[in-house]
């Protein structure tokens, strides 16, 4: 059987992402540091990932704690399907969810997204990219893999690259569209497709360096620093607040699991529904029969009790 080490360098070689197995060989690396990276693989007991989970809870947040699970489990259970291990032993290994805090709002203010664009609308590229992000809702590696060639200007989307590899589709309005359009009209002349591109030599636009634009936006006008999912938490807000159904903000934000948009945006949210009510008080009855084309006021078709009051 292979060194846990070994086992993990064949783990990282299947067909993956690139993002994705840096992220998953920074986990798996600091694992095999801590419990011995020449042990054999089939020698790693569960107490020793007991040991090395509770040290790790000491060092990180909750919510990075259960993404790092997240890439420990699923290692263990490939190494059972493999062949080098019986038994998971990471199995009983359990993490529970961080709680979302509702006083803890992470969705960059309005006013402080107005400013930042106000500073950048000399700056077609950074204006285009700001307002994509805050029409969309999509990751920021979502962004940096937009190209023109799945970028639909005329219906107002795009095809782009979410996590996990898939392509998902985006929508945004008409502002986002002629904004795009201004920016196309005067990028750089490259031989590549994408759409974002950098100052030296018109290369595409990293991640990291549009992190660093937005980071470096959010301090100039705020004195504090946003970074891009602070603009994915406000479409989820937004979206919300408007009274969109849940599993249409699912969609404009493509969680994977419904339960992710209802953690995260719907339950703060709570608060308006005696305004929900109001507007659609009598929502049965006042739907129209799809019979009838007329549309009619049912409210005076209803008994009320105060026409059949007797006199006191």
């Amino acid at each position: 059987m292979p060194t846990l080490a070994a086992a993990i360098n064949v783990y990282l070689s299947l067909d993956r992402s690139i993002e994705t197995n840096r992220n998953y060989a920074t986990t798996l690396n600091r694992m095999a540091a801590d419990i011995g990276p020449g042990r054999n693989v089939e020698r790693i007991s569960y107490e020793d990932l007991v040991d090395y989970t509770a040290s790790l809870r000491l060092t990180v947040k909750q919510s990075t704690f259960v993404q790092y699970l997240r890439v420990i489990k699923p290692f263990f259970r490939w190494a059972v399907e493999t062949g080098y291990l019986s038994q998971s032993p990471a199995a009983g290994i359990i993490a529970r969810k961080p709680a979302v805090d509702p006083d803890v709002d992470k969705a960059i203010p309005p006013d402080i997204l107005a400013k930042m664009l106000e500073v950048s609308i000399s700056k077609p590229r950074n204006y285009a990219m700001l307002l994509f992000l805050a029409d969309t809702g999509c990751r920021i590696g979502a962004v940096a893999s937009l190209v023109i060639s799945k970028l639909n200007l005329e219906n107002n989307s795009a095809v782009v690259l979410e996590k996990g590899g898939k392509y998902e589709r985006v929508y945004f309005g008409p502002i986002t569209a002629e904004t795009l359009k201004a920016w196309l009209e005067i990028r750089p002349q490259v031989k590549h497709d994408f759409v974002f591109t950098g100052k030296r030599g018109g290369e595409p636009l990293q991640k990291s360096g549009m992190k660093a634009l937005i980071y470096r936006l959010s301090e100039r006008v705020s004195g504090q620093v946003y970074g891009p999912h602070s603009f994915r938490h406000a479409v989820g807000n937004s979206y919300a607040e408007a009274g969109v159904p849940p599993h249409v903000t699912q969609h404009k934000l493509n969680h994977a699991k419904l339960e992710t948009t209802l953690r995260y945006y719907y339950p703060r949210r709570a608060d308006n529904l005696p305004e929900v009510s109001q507007a659609f008080d009598l929502a049965p009855l006042r739907r129209q029969s799809k019979e009838t084309s007329q549309k009619e006021d049912i409210s005076g078709k209803i008994l009320r009790f105060s026409d059949y009051a007797q006199d006191a």
